[in-house]
């Protein structure tokens, strides 16, 4: 039906592509973090997460229900982006980037989520993106206690189809 030109790929090849990023889109994993000062686990120095290419990794903030006034002061936060070998700790981090403000603890909608989509290349500007095999933190300074999580990208391997070398995401 479609004339073939040399180099291009055959309809499989294409057909395959795109069963192999559907696939990888519905096996995406969602990894929830509450960040709030009733998370001990964002103090300790073992909170980390193993994710792969196209997971998500959702924050979510604050939150106090309406009627239930909260013990103390709202918490509010600017969250933080830095790779590990920039990371000097929740203080200003030259090479932070600020991801996410938690400035609405109140919200009558519930906690405020923020998602972050774990990809290599992003067509958005403010997207981040991703390198495999590399260690990131999220932190933030709540009340002068640091607050962080550290990611680690898991790596990329290559298959071989039909003597196609196509990448696949390795499983940590």
């Amino acid at each position: 039906i479609f004339p073939r030109c040399p180099g291009a790929p055959s309809i499989f090849t294409l057909l395959l592509l795109l069963l192999m990023h559907v696939l990888s889109s519905a096996l995406a994993k969602r990894h929830v973090v509450y960040w709030n000062s009733t998370n001990p686990r964002l103090t300790s120095d073992d909170y980390s997460v193993q994710v792969n290419l196209n997971d998500y990794l959702d924050i979510l903030c604050p939150h106090y229900p309406p009627g239930q006034p909260p013990a103390g002061p709202p918490e509010t936060l600017a969250l933080y982006l830095v790779a590990e070998s920039q990371f000097q700790g929740c203080q200003e981090t030259k090479g932070a980037v600020k991801r996410w403000e938690c400035n609405k603890p109140h919200d009558p909608l519930g906690p405020v989520r923020f998602s972050e989509k774990i990809q290599r290349f992003t067509p958005f500007s403010l997207g981040f993106e991703f390198l495999p095999g590399r260690h990131y933190y999220y932190s933030c300074d709540m009340y002068n206690i640091c607050k962080y999580i550290y990611i680690y990208i898991c790596k990329i391997s290559s298959i071989t189809i039909n003597g196609k070398k196509l990448r696949q995401s390795e499983k940590c």
